[in-house]
């Protein structure tokens, strides 16, 4: 059983690479942007922080607006394709997810759960922020946060 936390979150700062995608195409689209996310970290022209980050904004039948990239700390001039965005801010219910990323849906099932039997509503944006990367998907950590309607 996974716990979930009921938190208010603020605001952080992020690079990315912004993508209207699939939920099928995700995981290529989220490589994809990272690839060119780092690349720029490479060049000296943003510093990197803290951890990957991908967040979600769906937009029906299948499709996703999908910013990923990494934690920065400061916004930052735009640098090509990289643009400076940040987290959601607000009452997020948030779940830890230990293991393989393919099972990720297992954590947001868990969190949906929960936010039905409090009686609360889902925004429509959540996001991921993951832990250190690890050759052993047991040990693969991700950050699930899904923003709540006031």
């Amino acid at each position: 059983m996974r716990e979930i936390k009921l938190l208010t979150v603020e605001p952080g700062p992020i690079a990315v690479v912004r993508k209207r995608t699939t939920f099928a195409e995700v995981p290529r689209a989220l490589f994809g942007a990272l690839d060119a996310v780092y690349a720029t970290v490479r060049s000296g022209k943003i510093r990197q922080s803290g951890h990957n980050v991908a967040v979600y904004r769906p937009l029906g039948g299948g499709h996703v607006d999908l910013e990923a990239g990494v934690e920065v700390a400061a916004p930052f001039e735009n640098v090509g394709g990289v643009v400076s965005s940040e987290t959601p801010g607000g009452e997020v219910a948030m779940a830890e997810h230990i293991g393989p990323y393919d099972r990720l849906g297992e954590t947001y099932d868990a969190i949906v759960a929960w936010v039905r039997a409090n009686g609360r509503k889902l925004a429509g944006v959540n996001w991921e922020v993951y832990g250190d990367w690890s050759e052993d998907p047991a040990k693969l950590r991700a950050d699930v946060y899904m923003m709540l309607v006031p």
